[in-house]
C-alpha cells in the first residue's frame, strides 16, 4: 500500500511539475526539479533532456553542474561526468558532497591518487561527516589497506552506527579478514536499517550464503527471490569474500561463482 501511495505522490508531483513548465517555460529551477523526479523514477534519458534545458539556460549554477554530474556518472559515462564534476567544482570547490562525488567518480576511473586526494580533502572539510569517512574507508578496502579501512569504517559508525551501507561494507571487510562472527552483527545491524530490497539488501544475502552455512538454504532462496526480481548489484566485488570462503572450507564454491556471476553482472 505504500508502494501505490508513493506512486500516486509522484504521479502528482509530476503533473505539477509539467504544469508548471506550461506556466514558466524558461524557469530553469523548475526544469532542474523535474529532472531530480524524472532521474529518481530511472527516466534518466528524460531527466538527461531537462538537466541540459537548465544548463543551457543557466550555466554557472553549482546544483545543476553537479546534479547533472551525477546522473552521469551512475549511468557510466565517466569521461563526461567529470566534465560537469569539474564545472561545479570551479564554482564551489569546498562543498564536501561535490568533493566526495568526484572522489569517488576518479576511483570508478582508476585514477587511484587523485582519488585519494580528494578523499582527504573531503575529511579535511569535515572530518566528522559519516559519508566522507565511509567512502574513504572503501576506498581503502579497495587497494588493500585493510587495517586503515577498518579504522575509518569504525569512525564512520561512531558518527552513524545506524548507516545499513556503513554496516553492510564493514561486514565485508571483517569477514574477508575471517572475524565472522564480529561480523554477524553488523549484517544483522544492516538488514535492520535496510528497509528496501536493492543492491545492499542482496550483498548481505550473498555474505551469509558465503560465510554462515546455517543460512544456506534461506540465503539461496532469499537470493533466486531478488534475482527474480531484478535486484542487482552491479559491479560489486565478491572475489575476496569467495576466497576466504575457500579457506573456510565453503562446500560448494562453483555456486558461490555463479551467484557472484549473476548479482554483479548487468
Amino acid at each position: 500500500q505504500l508502494e501505490v501511495q508513493n506512486e500516486k505522490d509522484d504521479n502528482k508531483k509530476e503533473e505539477i511539475y509539467l504544469n508548471g513548465l506550461k506556466a514558466y517555460s524558461d524557469s530553469h529551477e523548475l526544469m532542474n526539479n523535474y529532472a531530480n523526479l524524472l532521474q529518481k523514477l530511472n527516466r534518466n534519458i528524460e531527466a538527461e533532456n531537462y538537466y541540459k534545458k537548465a544548463l543551457d539556460i543557466k550555466s554557472d549554477e553549482i546544483l545543476y553542474n553537479e546534479n547533472y554530474a551525477l546522473l552521469l556518472h551512475i549511468t557510466y559515462r565517466y569521461e563526461e561526468s567529470e566534465i560537469y564534476y569539474k564545472k561545479a567544482l570551479n564554482i564551489e570547490p569546498n562543498k564536501i558532497t561535490l568533493v566526495g562525488d568526484y572522489a569517488i567518480l576518479l576511483q570508478k576511473m582508476d585514477r587511484n591518487i587523485e582519488a585519494e586526494i580528494f578523499y582527504k580533502k573531503a575529511l579535511n572539510i569535515d572530518s566528522k561527516y559519516a559519508n566522507a569517512n565511509g567512502n574513504y574507508a572503501y576506498f581503502l578496502f579497495k587497494i588493500n589497506k585493510y587495517l586503515e579501512s577498518e579504522t575509518y569504517y569504525r569512525k564512520t559508525l561512531e558518527i552513524d552506527s545506524n548507516d545499513a551501507n556503513s554496516n553492510g561494507n564493514y561486514a565485508q571487510l571483517l569477514l574477508i579478514l575471517g572475524k565472522k562472527e564480529e561480523a554477524k552483527n553488523y549484517i544483522e545491524n544492516a538488514f535492520r536499517n535496510q528497509t528496501t530490497e536493492n543492491d545492499l539488501h542482496i550483498e548481505l544475502w550473498f555474505y551469509r550464503l558465503a560465510h554462515y552455512p546455517e543460512y544456506f538454504e534461506e540465503a539461496k532462496k532469499e537470493l533466486d527471490e531478488l534475482l527474480k526480481k531484478g535486484i542487482r548489484s552491479i559491479g560489486w566485488d565478491f572475489s575476496r569474500n569467495i576466497e576466504q570462503a575457500k579457506k573456510e572450507g565453503h562446500k560448494d564454491i562453483k555456486l558461490l561463482e555463479e551467484y557472484a556471476k549473476n548479482i554483479t553482472s548487468p
